[in-house]
């Protein structure tokens, strides 16, 4: 077995025992060892782990980060046993994922959820029907005036 294939396993079982899942690595680092196999390469180098998370020009630039750290903890794990490893820095690729835009319900918003909520709640009661993890008595006495309170 391939030194760098024996490498991944070994890492990925050390890993794993420590409570990581890592259920995209083991396919990443595969494709990596498959990639510095074609380019002849038998030490990892920065700008070999560079050309193989940046190579799939569709994907976001997140993705490309997120490629280069699973190179870079292995590399780190890796360079213990093969003393030419290089370990990419921290920052090489400093992309982060766009976070989603917060929505904030406006105050009509809010008296129609809680009126339907309400109204659903009263129609369940009347049908026989009981809810499950909710006091009646403390849904009859909410008032609107408490949950707008939280809108602002």
């Amino acid at each position: 077995m391939n030194p760098l294939a024996k490498g991944i396993r070994d890492y990925l079982a050390l890993r794993r025992g420590l409570g990581f899942k890592l259920a995209r690595h083991e396919a990443g680092l595969k494709e990596f060892a498959s990639f510095l196999a074609r380019k002849r390469s038998s030490h990892i180098t920065v700008a070999l782990a560079l050309e193989w998370a940046t190579q799939h020009a569709h994907q976001q630039p997140a993705e490309w980060a997120a490629r280069l750290c699973v190179v870079r903890g292995f590399a780190r794990y890796w360079s213990a046993t093969d003393p030419l490893t290089e370990v990419p820095p921290l920052g090489l690729l400093p992309y982060r994922p766009a976070r989603a835009q917060p929505y904030f319900y406006s105050d009509h918003e809010i008296r129609t959820l809680v009126g339907g909520f309400l109204e659903d709640l009263g129609n369940r009661r009347h049908n026989g029907a009981r809810s499950r993890n909710l006091r009646l008595t403390a849904i009859r006495s909410l008032r609107l005036c408490v949950v707008r309170g939280f809108a602002r």
